[in-house]
């Protein structure tokens, strides 16, 4: 349980006071379990740390690459030496100069195996990252290396298309001595941060409260000088505190309530597209559900602009694992046919699978959660009405639920849900890899592994999309997984609250934000 929570006020009763005094309180939706930029994990954390770090590139309002605390970069022509210059007025928040050391630094723990880094693959196409991994190498086997305080040098295995993009990931973020030495991130008396803002208290299930860094380049246009995280869960309770004026941007939004908000507060509620999917897992290690063409009929039997309409939140419908955008003509053939049409093909498909066998008999796992229940109902009874096949549904508390995606023996199908760490069709593929965790399936293809080891090892953007485009469609056709639909972002913002804007990765530093009507913007002490 949250609690200490207390009324900061809206933002348009802070524009009038000093600089000093503007806040900016955010809904967190839960309290991030680190942050220690190498061990975090959930996106309570990578918010909070959005704003504490800058990397060598950091992402801007419109979720596009930008210079961070690197003024600029070149890499060869393979892509295999990328070559960084750091501004020379960047600064940590205890007023150091910060080096390229720091960032060898920071990356290096995210190889070292005794960091147990989550996020740490992202980073092994790192010329010797795989044998310090391994233990097999120390940590300056890493090719990562300063040359002189202002220049980083990182060598890749192979072209390094995504490097920028998984740099921007605060996972990345340079690393002072003091906490490399003895920790500290979750302490504020010894946090030492680089970005725009530096941590100014942080109690466990309580407010974490940041103020300007004083030596970051921006703090003269900073448009907040404090931002406040909540670590609420509930959205509902979100929206009540919004309603009360102590929150000015919301986390989410409870899927209820969104129709109703639209109508009543329509310069507040923010909905815009992402990069997410959520989709059913089907157990093709099963014997029911080795056969194709009935998964295939289980995928074609699902309406889902119904099923989108039914939950009213802006989704959209997928026909494919892959938000649009990422590769090129990556969605079921069938998703043009109008409904009839559609169940018709179903129907014809699933009696191709079976013929005269009996239905089979399918649990459907999910976790606990309104919109989780009302899905599987829904898809349960689309699949009763169209194919005669009779779901059982299994219900099962958060921590249960995780277990249980081990457990091959109790579940055929199971809800799922993937956002993309960073814009490429590479976040979503890898996770049906040989041996990922994430490949709940059990897929298997070697087509599909090929086509990511051609995408891996493309000298060319174009090879590159090619690959990954055949890949998708390895994944789509083998019907292990039925899409159901893409995410949008959707939260209240305050209409006092100037400078945000919707993008697909659903990042929003608070540098960005700034009071609508403040006179002057700028934190200087």
């Amino acid at each position: 349980m949250w609690s200490g929570l207390t009324s900061c006020g809206s933002p348009a009763s802070d524009i009038s006071q000093e600089p000093s005094s503007r806040t900016l309180t955010r809904g967190n939706g839960g309290q991030p379990g680190t942050l220690d930029p190498a061990r975090a994990v959930d996106i309570h954390a990578f918010n909070v740390l959005g704003d504490l770090y800058e990397g060598l590139v950091t992402i801007g309002s419109d979720g596009t690459i930008t210079p961070g605390a690197a003024a600029r970069w070149q890499a060869d022509a393979g892509l295999r030496r990328f070559e960084f210059e750091l501004r020379a007025d960047a600064r940590w928040s205890t007023g150091e100069p910060v080096t390229a050391a720091d960032f060898v630094r920071g990356l290096r723990r995210l190889a070292d195996p005794d960091t147990n880094a989550p996020y740490a693959s992202l980073f092994a196409n790192i010329s010797g990252f795989a044998a310090v991994q391994a233990g097999d190498a120390p940590l300056s086997a890493l090719s990562v290396r300063a040359e002189g305080p202002r220049t980083l040098i990182i060598e890749l295995d192979a072209p390094g298309h995504t490097l920028l993009d998984v740099l921007a990931m605060s996972v990345a973020a340079p690393v002072h001595a003091s906490n490399a030495a003895d920790g500290g991130f979750d302490d504020p008396e010894r946090f030492v941060s680089n970005g725009a803002y530096r941590l100014a208290s942080y109690r466990r299930n309580d407010r974490i409260a940041l103020t300007a860094n004083p030596h970051h380049r921006d703090v003269g246009r900073l448009g907040y000088c404090r931002v406040e995280y909540l670590p609420v869960v509930d959205p509902s309770t979100e929206v009540t505190m919004y309603r009360a004026g102590d929150l000015d941007m919301t986390h989410s939004l409870p899927p209820q309530q969104v129709a109703t908000l639209r109508e009543r507060l329509p310069d507040a509620v923010h909905i815009a597209p992402q990069l997410g999917t959520y989709f059913l897992a089907l157990d093709v290690t099963e014997p029911a559900l080795a056969n194709r063409d009935l998964r295939r009929a289980l995928s074609m039997a699902v309406d889902r602009h119904a099923l989108v309409a039914m939950l009213g939140r802006g989704e959209q419908p997928a026909w494919g694992l892959l938000p649009p955008g990422l590769v090129d003509d990556a969605h079921y053939g069938w998703a043009a046919l109008d409904d009839s049409e559609r169940v018709i093909q179903a129907r014809a498909t699933y009696l191709r699978a079976l013929g005269d066998a009996p239905p089979p008999e399918l649990r459907l796992v999910f976790d606990a959660g309104d919109v989780h229940e009302r899905i599987a109902l829904t898809v349960a009874g689309m699949w009763r009405d169209s194919l005669g096949i009779e779901a059982v549904l299994d219900k099962r508390e958060w921590g249960y639920f995780l277990d249980t995606r081990q457990r091959r023996t109790e579940w055929d199908a199971m809800r799922y849900a993937w956002f993309a760490d960073y814009a490429d069709a590479a976040s979503f593929l890898g996770l049906f890899r040989e041996g990922s965790e994430h490949n709940l399936p059990g897929y298997s293809d070697a087509g599909f592994e090929a086509a990511l080891d051609l995408a891996r090892g493309a000298d060319t953007k174009d090879a590159r999309a090619g690959a990954l485009s055949e890949a998708a469609l390895r994944i789509d056709d083998a019907y292990a997984l039925i899409p159901l639909y893409h995410y949008v972002s959707k939260r209240l913002v305050h209409p006092d609250v100037a400078g945000y804007a919707g993008n697909l990765l659903d990042r929003h530093p608070s540098r960005h934000l700034s009071p609508r009507a403040a006179p002057e913007r700028g934190c200087l002490p």
